[in-house]
């Protein structure tokens, strides 16, 4: 699905700079600064910036990046407010090509303020599409889809946007495919950028039937999206956007694969990892790869198989490094944006100095702790993925990777995470606090309780990662420690009940079953409101063990069946062949019934 974002970008760019040679604009720049300076010429100066930024984009995207921001220099220091809504525009385009995406929000951002202040309209959707695509692409859907929205509002009354609009029913027709689970809503919303395009863009119509069949995948309606799929491959090589075409193959061959027909699934991704290849898309790779490996297991290809999910694993893991460095990089721009805006308020409100700057200060270590805690979700969801109705080949090759990397995420946390939180809160103890008057000293014992906590959680998340009791002595043991260190943490009294005549179990089953555990456990810490919880794991008839974890909170809560970690729950019981039973009542609590065989 990234993929498409990045090429939607190239699309636009290869639209506006066709025609234009690097050189020729070059020539330009340097006839233009010969010229004695005057308004016209600056004018003219911007403008042939931005172009030439945009023509660089391909070759050389960072030198695009400088030459953006001397044009909006140049732009601020002539007042041309419509020179610098361009030159923030051509930024933040270049930035999200480069994949510089916080970036760019701060871009579009300053670019939305402007162009909201000096009442100009269609700069307005210009920046509104950009902070909805730019989200996107970090996935964060919750802040991606009302700028979706407000962007289709604004421009059905904003003349010469029919190019933005149809992109951005595109996209906000996936984020509902994709992340709301809505294909009939992405189906309408995709249609109707299809009739914008045969209309108007004929050179996007290849993008957006890959999207309609993707949708027509999701709502089964297979005969319509092999037509579309075909489609679009047409109209693609039509307008020589070969770096779209990748996406679409595996996209058809998951389509195959839905409907049992493996042999078109395999020859499609196949084709597909090698046009990634030969493009050096990552994504696509991946993704094909992930194809393949589900096509051979679905054919009893059990070696081929492995071979396939180990390369999807690699790729997948080079891109979750590649997310948790942009999310720093978020860290960072955003501290800089602060020191920004606490200049300007120095200079505005002398007297508010000292105030704003510790609010500025607080503010910050809560991003970074959101930001860390973020890092930290994506670790555990990533080493917590299993695959479901595996053979047994399949199945220990995976159990033994998922140790490996449950210990490895363990003793990164432990090791560094946990060893910088320790470093800040020695640092906090060598402040001598006996010269801070009394509203610092409150700051000052804030920041070190929360800290401590941070650190605290930080150890607890990397023993329960992979707790050396469940490795030595069996879930049992696990279980008691893990109650036992919740307790002194939570302000949820957790009681444990464990069978005694229980046998010692299978190293997966221990291992789903302790991992069930510590996410229905979250699950109540994070939402249930709850002063009491219960587990109980005992022997049940017909030689099955039922799992119950219940509590007495509130019951029915926001995101208890469609997150992600519900779903990792049912996955989980699916894998061992067992059944879930989820009751939760409004003010009555929640009950879990979990019974696996054995």
């Amino acid at each position: 699905m990234k993929i498409f974002w990045l090429s939607l970008c190239l699309v636009l760019w290869t639209g506006e700079t066709r025609g234009q040679q690097v050189d020729s604009l070059k020539n330009e720049l340097a006839l233009l600064k010969e010229r004695p300076v005057s308004y016209v010429r600056d004018t003219t100066l911007v403008n042939t910036l931005n172009s030439y930024a945009k023509a660089l984009i391909n070759d050389d995207p960072f030198e695009g990046i400088k030459v953006s921001q001397d044009a909006l220099k140049l732009a601020e220091r002539i007042g041309w407010v419509k020179g610098i809504l361009k030159s923030y525009q051509s930024l933040a385009s270049i930035q999200n090509i480069s994949n510089r995406h916080y970036e760019a929000v701060q871009t579009a951002l300053r670019g939305l303020q402007l162009a909201q202040k000096s009442k100009n309209a269609y700069f307005e959707v210009v920046f509104l599409r950009s902070l909805a695509n730019n989200y996107d692409m970090l996935d964060n859907y919750q802040k991606a889809i009302p700028y979706y929205q407000e962007c289709l509002k604004k421009s059905a009354k904003v003349p010469n946007t029919d190019f933005i609009r149809a992109n951005v029913l595109i996209e906000l027709g996936d984020a509902y495919r994709f992340h709301l689970h809505k294909p009939a809503l992405a189906k309408q919303l995709i249609v109707e950028a299809v009739e914008i395009c045969k209309k108007k863009l004929p050179s996007a119509l290849g993008y957006a039937y890959d999207y309609l069949g993707e949708a027509l995948t999701d709502l089964k309606e297979y005969e319509a999206a092999e037509k579309t799929f075909k489609l679009s491959r047409i109209e693609l090589e039509k307008s020589k956007k070969y770096y779209l075409i990748p996406e679409l193959l595996f996209h058809t061959a998951q389509l195959y694969l839905n409907q049992g027909k493996y042999t078109e699934a395999k020859a499609f991704a196949a084709e597909g990892v090698r046009l990634s290849q030969k493009q050096a898309t990552i994504y696509g790779e991946s993704e094909a790869n992930k194809i393949l490996y589900l096509t051979h297991k679905a054919t009893n290809q059990p070696t081929e198989a492995l071979a396939y999910y180990e390369r999807y694993t690699i790729l997948r893991d080079s891109l979750t490094e590649v997310n948790i460095n942009h999310r720093f990089e978020q860290a960072q721009s955003e501290y800089k944006d602060y020191k920004h805006k606490l200049e300007i308020e120095k200079l505005q409100a002398a007297q508010r100095k000292e105030e704003l700057q510790k609010q500025q200060l607080v503010n910050y270590f809560l991003i970074g702790l959101l930001v860390l805690a973020s890092i930290v979700g994506v670790l555990i969801f990533r080493s917590n993925r299993t695959l479901r109705k595996k053979n047994a080949e399949i199945s220990e090759a995976l159990l033994k990777g998922q140790a490996i990397e449950r210990k490895r995420v363990a003793a990164d946390l432990h090791d560094s995470l946990g060893s910088t939180m320790s470093s800040l809160i020695w640092t906090l103890d060598s402040i001598n606090t006996q010269k801070l008057p009394q509203q610092e000293l409150e700051i000052y014992a804030t920041l070190k309780k929360m800290l401590t906590n941070a650190y605290n959680e930080v150890r607890l998340l990397s023993h329960n990662l992979l707790p050396e009791e469940l490795e030595k002595q069996g879930l049992s043991a696990a279980l008691k420690y893990f109650i036992r260190k919740i307790n002194q943490n939570s302000s949820i009294r957790f009681n444990l009940h464990i069978d005694e005549t229980l046998d010692k179990l299978d190293k997966k089953v221990e291992f789903e079953l302790y991992s069930i555990c510590l996410e229905l456990v979250n699950n109540i810490i994070k939402h249930s409101k709850a002063t009491e919880a219960k587990l109980r794991l005992h022997s049940a008839t017909n030689g099955k063990i039922q799992l119950i974890i219940e509590d007495n909170g509130i019951g029915i809560f926001e995101n208890n069946s469609d997150g992600k970690g519900m779903k990792n729950v049912r996955a989980r019981v699916e894998s061992l062949n067992g059944t879930w039973n989820l009751v939760s009542t409004e003010n009555m609590g929640t009950n879990s019934q979990i019974t696996i065989p054995i």
